[in-house]
């Protein structure tokens, strides 16, 4: 693990880390939204491309649960990729509430314009330099443009065209007690609440090692890959299959898990 002499050392490797991180996966990064005819799109989250099934042009997307917990009654579940404006319909999978992920699919026009990030199966070591890659839309954050022709002024969503990413560094994995034990990856890469669901991407590697789900102050916390398997088992055990054996990979699990969407 490299060390870093000064702050500003830290700072261009953070700058580095953040780029990298954009470059290479923006393409696997989504928005979640809850579109309505009336009132147009609303920006929930964030979440990243995990599976693809090219045959069908469907997409598997993580995220966090709370991020769906936020839709509104009337409101239909969409995805919105990377550079695009249009709203894809998400049927919704499988969440579990104490580990806070859910998934869902995307039928996709162009399924070889996306890709998917892939997970490393241990957690790196605290100091490791990462990037977050989620969307930075303020919550609720509404431009007024355009009078109607009674002189009233619209309110319309700001939604971004693309992800943000910001670098920064990982703490020790954090071990908290939940009905299924779940694993926590502090790390010092900013975010906000439009954040949830983003993955935290190693530099190193440019593997994903968690899912961006929380802020305490200065400190913001991710969901490790230990809490993603055990996730991914409980969608597993749901559908009468087998969960998570011992040996078992991200790749492994993923690839059996194909057969739920």
């Amino acid at each position: 693990m490299p060390v870093f002499a000064s702050m500003d050392d830290r700072g261009r490797a953070c700058t580095t880390a953040a780029n990298t991180a954009f470059n290479n996966h923006r393409l696997s990064v989504v928005q979640i939204l809850g579109v309505s005819t009336q009132e147009g799109p609303h920006f929930l989250g964030s979440g990243f491309i995990i599976h693809k099934k090219v045959a069908e042009s469907k997409c598997l997307v993580l995220t966090c649960n709370h991020v769906l917990e936020t839709l509104k009654d009337g409101f239909e579940l969409n995805v919105r990729l990377s550079g695009t404006i249009v709203d894809l319909r998400a049927a919704y999978l499988c969440h579990h509430d104490s580990l806070d992920l859910a998934v869902i699919s995307i039928q996709v026009p162009n399924i070889n314009t996306v890709n998917c990030l892939v997970f490393s199966d241990d957690t790196p070591p605290a100091g490791t330099l990462v990037a977050l890659v989620s969307y930075y839309n303020p919550i609720n954050l509404v431009a007024r443009i355009n009078i109607n022709y009674e002189g009233h002024m619209n309110e319309h969503p700001l939604i971004s065209d693309e992800p943000g990413a910001v670098g920064g560094f990982i703490g020790p994995l954090q071990f908290v007690t939940t009905s299924i034990p779940a694993w926590v990856i502090p790390h010092s890469c900013y975010g906000i609440k439009g954040s949830s669901g983003g993955p935290i991407i190693c530099h190193s590697t440019q593997h994903a090692i968690g899912v961006f789900n929380a802020s305490n102050y200065e400190i913001h916390l991710s969901i490790g890959i230990g809490s993603v398997m055990a996730f991914l088992g409980h969608w597993l055990q749901q559908n009468r299959l087998q969960g998570i054996r011992r040996g078992d990979t991200f790749l492994d699990t993923i690839e059996r898990c194909r057969r739920l969407y």
